[in-house]
């Protein structure tokens, strides 16, 4: 069955190939000597469309679409929340080199300042001393607000890593292309609200 003819010019290059229903499904411009074989695709404006070209009556034959494999589908779902978390993620934190680690340091200063008391004499302690005296405060201030941050980040941070867990067990059991979209549209729920 044919489902799509091509226009050719004078010299015989593709200008286009339009649908049995006369929706262009690919224009070619100028091109001259393509290549046409089993398994070629078309772009329509969303999606590439596999057909092969009848030498016969110089029509595309457009074959049926097979279905994307679920393990692909759920593949890529994995990354997007993947991906979303991350974008989320980057709502609470900065993400530059090293920053980690300074926040990591700046934690464990803070708790070790915290933990022997709050000493007067905070130089020993540089994250908690060095933060004090470019802010123009005292170390008690800035340990506890170093401290208080990185439990606020605690908790949203696991909000986040559970629901990237939750959504990426729910798409690996998913039978179905709508399972998984709806195991997505939860995840994007439960991030949006964070």
């Amino acid at each position: 069955m044919i489902y799509a003819s091509m226009t050719l010019d004078d010299n015989g290059s593709i200008l286009a190939v339009t649908q049995a229903n006369g929706d262009c499904l690919s224009y070619f411009g100028n091109t001259v000597g393509i290549d046409f074989y089993e398994n070629e695709y078309l772009f329509n404006g969303d999606n590439y469309i596999n057909y092969r070209y009848d030498l016969a009556t110089f029509s595309i034959v457009l074959k049926p679409v097979e279905p994307i494999p679920i393990a692909i589908l759920q593949a890529e779902s994995a990354d997007r929340i993947d991906a979303l978390a991350g974008m989320t993620r980057l709502k609470y934190i900065t993400v530059s080199a090293g920053q980690d680690i300074t926040y990591t340091a700046k934690l464990a200063d803070a708790k070790a300042y915290i933990a022997a008391g709050y000493p007067a004499d905070a130089a020993p302690y540089t994250w908690v001393n060095a933060e004090a005296l470019a802010t123009g405060t005292t170390a008690t201030v800035v340990a506890n607000l170093i401290n208080y941050m990185a439990n606020l980040w605690g908790q949203v941070g696991a909000a986040i890593e559970s629901q990237r867990i939750a959504a990426k067990n729910k798409v690996s059991a998913a039978l179905t292309d709508g399972d998984i979209q709806a195991a997505e549209q939860v995840f994007i729920g439960a991030m949006a609200a964070l």
